[in-house]
């Protein structure tokens, strides 16, 4: 018992000052103190980056782009603020100069058989695809489109 009590007594001492002191048992993240319902204002850790950021606040890497848009930057350090938006901005695309427009090409197997034109050939499409995304232009999936006429989601400049 004697020694049983030995080696239990450290065990005890280390959990018991973990405990008041936070250091030695892991911690649940807590919510960032300036979340609001339409944004939250973060300080970039070291390791951070705009697609980690984009995953834990808006639940997907690839909204990265949404961050870097809104803050008009194009990269982060440690130390810098940002805001992250959590709804659309803005929605819709509509804005007092305007609206975004959302151009869409389609490429229809079904087109070719009814008209005898319609998508060209793999090579083709995928020449076609390198040269929009060089002149800045982004592919979209239905979801997200519908989401953006919706209101709902927000879409690259």
């Amino acid at each position: 018992m004697n020694k049983c009590f030995r080696v239990l007594l450290p065990v005890l001492l280390i959990a018991v000052s973990g405990a008041c002191t936070g250091r030695l048992l892991p911690f649940e993240e807590t919510p960032a103190a300036d979340r609001g319902k339409y944004a939250v204002i973060v300080t970039v850790a070291p390791g951070d980056t705009l697609e980690a950021l984009a995953r834990a606040h808006l639940k997907d890497p690839g909204r990265a782009w949404q961050i870097a848009a809104y803050n008009n930057i194009s990269g982060i350090v440690p130390g810098q603020q940002l805001v992250i938006p959590l709804r659309p901005t803005p929605p819709g695309g509509l804005q007092t100069s305007g609206y975004q427009t959302v151009p869409v090409l389609v490429y229809d197997r079904q087109a070719q058989a009814a008209t005898g034109r319609g998508s060209p050939p793999a090579t083709q499409f995928e020449h076609h695809l390198q040269h929009l995304t060089s002149k800045g232009f982004t592919t979209l999936s239905l979801d997200d489109f519908h989401a953006f006429r919706a209101f709902k989601s927000q879409l690259p400049p």
